[in-house]
């Protein structure tokens, strides 16, 4: 005779099986999504470096405008204006 626990372990153990399986088919899914997602992004990851590269030894300005800014030193703000303290509105 079977006993009145062999039912309620017998649905432990299929519930423990389902739960085993989503959480792998989960993962599998996850794993190929990400996979997916760094397949389609490689190219702008290497696009992005290149950029980054070029930037990092940007050419110098031609010799005049180096000169003025040296000259200006450090205006710390553009000089314009729209900017320019001395320059008074008509009111």
């Amino acid at each position: 005779m079977i006993g009145a626990e062999t039912p309620y372990l017998l649905g432990v153990v299929k519930n423990l099986g389902d739960e085993r399986e989503g959480i792998a088919i989960a993962e599998e899914l996850l794993r190929a999504r990400l996979d997916a997602r760094d397949h389609m992004l490689a190219p702008l990851v290497h696009a992005r470096d290149v950029a980054r590269a070029s930037e990092a030894d940007p050419p110098r300005p031609p010799a005049p405008l180096r000169l003025h800014r040296e000259r200006r030193g450090g205006a710390g703000r553009p000089v314009g204006p729209h900017r320019s303290p001395t320059r008074r509105r008509n009111r």
